[in-house]
């Protein structure tokens, strides 16, 4: 059975990649795979280094003089047009509304020259939309040889792993019991606890974090008004969780593809139907990073299913750019490509002066214009994945004393 694979009328961009076999290469391993992994006739978008919302002056000078929320942290030039329809349409919403519906709900907030003028992503017809993604209806026998076919390529092209901390059993055993019904393998990796004692200065010696990093510094400028964060002791770990995460995934490389999952997901029932028509039928050929839950997506439709992800250049750099593309419930990695990420992202995150950057999901937005780095809108119906009902470990981890980082107490001691 065929992938099916969108077809688009005009390709601004040519990319060269042909049928047969392609070999992609992680470090001393190698991978002879069947597929291109990608779709070579979607043409990857012209990189746009953050670029901002493209309203006319008029607009604009409207948008920075009307009033914000008291807690909107302000700079020069803030467009609050935009903070508010994120805040309001996006964010209270829990990124369940398409960006024309979140406007619409926050356009008692906007002057009148700017309702209805905001495009986060640009050629909103291809899937800034509800009604995509679902799977075709076919006779049953077709549909069980595509659903055996899909799940027999995941297995040879996907490792999977399942981000999970020792004390949320309750969490584990809801997302392993899915997998398991899905017939989906998967490896555990170690969530990091910083509460826990010991755990900063272990994830320091482990290299989870680096020694140089200063939480306390880091800590100190997230309660600045202008950051406006609480406590990070749960970004921090989240953040360190995840790069363990890749750095697993890069050691045991043995497929083509790593599937990153936090251990609040539930799959879809057809996911592997989903994830092989998305990747061989809409991901250009130069893709490194799919996010299958992107909430407040910004960037550039390319696809009905995606987006490619871009730097929001209405927000400052020194907040790293906060405020879309977020989550990483589920994020696909490219193996040949993970190695230059992890770097990349390692170098944004562990940055005490911005401290929203240790939000990984936020960083890996902000570097967009250097990583090819692509997302699936979370309003669009038929979803690959589903949050389920244990709430967010990272702000539980905020919440908590930062009682365990201690700098001093995690720098090596002299010999």
């Amino acid at each position: 059975l065929g992938v099916p694979r969108f077809r688009p009328e005009r390709a601004r961009r040519t990319r060269a990649a042909a049928g047969g076999s392609v070999l992609l290469a992680v470090g001393a391993d190698r991978f002879e795979s069947s597929a291109l992994l990608c779709n070579a006739s979607v043409a990857p978008p012209l990189v746009q280094t953050a670029p901002r919302l493209n309203l006319t002056w008029s607009q604009q000078q409207s948008c920075e003089a009307i009033a914000g929320r008291s807690d909107f942290p302000q700079w020069r030039g803030q467009n609050l047009c935009w903070e508010w329809t994120k805040c309001v349409g996006c964010h209270m919403a829990f990124g369940s509304l398409a960006w024309r519906d979140a406007q619409n709900l926050a356009q008692g907030r906007l002057p009148e020259i700017a309702r209805g003028m905001l495009h986060p992503l640009q050629r909103p017809e291809l899937c800034d939309r509800y009604d995509v993604g679902s799977v075709a209806p076919g006779p049953d026998r077709q549909q069980s040889a595509e659903e055996k076919a899909a799940k027999q390529w995941l297995h040879e092209h996907v490792s999977v792993y399942v981000v999970n901390m020792p004390r949320d059993t309750e969490r584990w055993r809801a997302a392993t019991s899915r997998l398991e019904l899905l017939g989906i393998r998967y490896s555990r990796i170690d969530g990091v606890d910083l509460s826990m004692a010991g755990a900063y200065a272990d994830a320091k010696r482990r290299g989870l974090i680096p020694l140089s990093f200063n939480f306390t510094r880091a800590q100190h400028n997230a309660k600045l008004p202008y950051q406006g964060m609480s406590g990070i002791a749960g970004t921090v770990g989240c953040a360190a969780a995840h790069f363990l995460a890749m750095g697993t995934a890069l050691k045991r490389a043995t497929r083509p593809l790593a599937l990153v999952l936090e251990d609040d997901t539930s799959l879809a029932t057809d996911f592997a139907v989903r994830l092989r028509r998305l990747v061989e039928g809409e991901a250009p050929c130069d893709w490194t990073a799919i996010s299958l839950k992107s909430k407040c997506p910004y960037g550039e439709c390319v696809t009905p299913r995606l987006a490619r992800v871009w730097p929001d250049g209405n927000e400052p750099a020194d907040r790293c750019r906060h405020g879309v593309n977020w989550g990483f419930y589920a994020m696909l990695y490219r193996a040949d490509g993970l190695g230059h990420l992890r770097d990349s992202l390692s170098k944004v995150v562990w940055d005490e002066e911005r401290p929203h950057c240790l939000d990984v999901d936020v960083a890996l937005a902000s570097i967009s214009d250097r990583i090819p780095y692509y997302a699936v809108p979370n309003f669009q119906h038929h979803p690959f994945l589903s949050e389920g009902a244990h709430g967010s470990s990272r702000m539980a981890g905020n919440s908590r004393a930062n009682a365990d980082a201690d700098d001093e107490q995690a720098r090596p001691k002299a010999r």
